[in-house]
This record gives structure tokens, sequence and C-alpha cells, in this order.
């Protein structure tokens, strides 16, 4: 699965077999709108929505992309590349996250792929390939001066009966509308953070190839944080990108009771 940077005017990355090629020339800075699906894959660019029940626990998957499903070996002259084989092993991940009765795996976008319109779209499409896209249901905010394991405990205050007061007390004093990442024309919506219902979570897991503790380490809740990452972090290797080993560690954490 490729998205193409504009190099010339034209993709220099080939078919690969049993790859679904996506190409689309995109400007260095921004994607554009024009979006190629090769005829013979064509793949609808909106999921299926996930039904969850009011009895059911989710499971939930704070989800990176870049360093975890592309990897160093990925084309450097591609600016948004998706890898066939790490989408396979997080597949892996939510077919076994779904032999417990009563909890359904969800996916929350806490990439920066979540920030435009055109990148999103490039996502689903990408996640569809392998039935994944049913499985988002929100992204996380952008939320100015502050780091990516706050925007996570923001999104489970917001949307979840998670206890994230054991983690960040200063998170109740954020005003989300006034913080979230914006750009021209309402890019990334305040809606896209927040789900219809609260969710009753079993558990929760955060994969990322960024080394989540050190954004931590100096915030006054650090202490309280860098335990909260203890129990639900996975650090991808960003050179190998997503591994079965960390999808191990991941179920792991998801199994918890």
């Amino acid at each position: 699965i490729r998205m193409g940077n504009k190099l010339n005017g034209t993709s220099k990355r080939k078919s690969s077999n049993g790859e679904l090629d996506i190409k689309q020339d995109i400007a260095p800075t921004e994607p554009s709108n024009d979006l190629t699906i090769l005829p013979e894959k064509n793949i609808p660019t909106t999921p299926t929505v996930l039904t969850i029940l009011s009895n059911e626990k989710v499971n939930i998957i704070f989800l990176d992309i870049d360093g975890v499903l592309n990897n160093s070996r990925s084309s450097v002259t591609e600016l948004y590349v998706i890898e066939k084989e790490l989408l396979l092993i997080l597949k892996q991940l939510l077919d076994n996250s779904q032999t417990i009765k009563n909890v359904k795996p969800v996916i929350v976008i806490s990439s920066t792929w979540r920030y435009t319109p055109n990148t999103r779209t490039l996502l689903l499409t990408a996640l569809t390939t392998q039935n994944i896209a049913q499985y988002v249901i929100g992204y996380t905010p952008h939320i100015n001066g502050s780091n990516r394991v706050h925007e996570i405990l923001w999104w489970l205050k917001t949307n979840t009966n998670f206890n994230t007061s054991e983690c960040s007390l200063e998170l109740y004093s954020i005003e989300l509308p006034e913080l979230v990442h914006k750009e021209s024309g309402d890019e990334f919506p305040i809606a896209l953070t927040r789900t219809k219902d609260q969710l009753n979570v079993n558990s929760l897991v955060i994969i990322d190839d960024w080394n989540l503790k050190d954004e931590v380490k100096n915030d006054t809740q650090s202490v309280k944080l860098l335990e909260f990452l203890d129990n639900h972090f996975v650090h991808v290797n960003k050179t190998e990108g997503l591994t079965e080993t960390d999808t191990t560690l991941a179920n792991d954490i998801l199994n918890r009771v």
C-alpha cells in the first residue's frame, strides 16, 4: 500500500506482488485531493460502523502510524506509506482481541495522520484493505503545548469511564475547544475527538514508535504518568515497525483484568 510523494509529477514506486498500490501525487507538505485506487482493487473509503452494545466493554488501541505501520525500509521518496505485512500483524492483534467475551477491540488514531481530511482518507482506505477501518472510532485531539500522552488521557477522560485523575490532575483544567489543532477550513474538527456515547473500558494499550516516557519525564505528574505508561505502552522500534513480539505484549496488556 503506497501513497506516493510528488517527484517530477510521478510516483517512483512499482507495484509489488500481493500489494494494493494506492498512488497519489502530492506536494511535499500537503497531500492533494486526488486519490487513485487501481481498478482491480476497488475498495470503499467509508468503513463499516462498529456497533458497541451497552453491555459490552472495549479494549482501546491508541495507534500511531509512522514507525508502526511503516518502517525504515519503507520508501524514502514517498510521503505516505503503509506496509501490507505490518497491517496484517495489526489485524492479528485485533483478531486475538475479539476472543474475549463481551469485549470489543477499537482503535483511536493518535498519529499526525489525523490532522487533515486527505491523510485521514488515505489511512482509512489503507486500513479498509484488511477490514481494519471498521474498528476506528475516533482521533485524539491535538492540544497545543501538550504532548501525546496528555492527548490520549484527555480522550479517555472525555469519552470513557477510565479514571484519568490518578494520572494527571491538570488535564481537568484544559478547555479543548480553544486548544484543538485547527487549520484553514477546520481540517481537524473537534467532533472527531468525541464518541457518541461514553465507553466502558476493559483495558487499553498505546502503540507508538515515539518514546512517550521521554515526553513526560519532566511533567509535574511524571511519576503517575510513567506508571501509566509502564502498564499500557508498547514502544515499537521504527526500524522494524510493528512486530509479532509487539502485538504479543499488546495482547497481554489488553487481557489484563
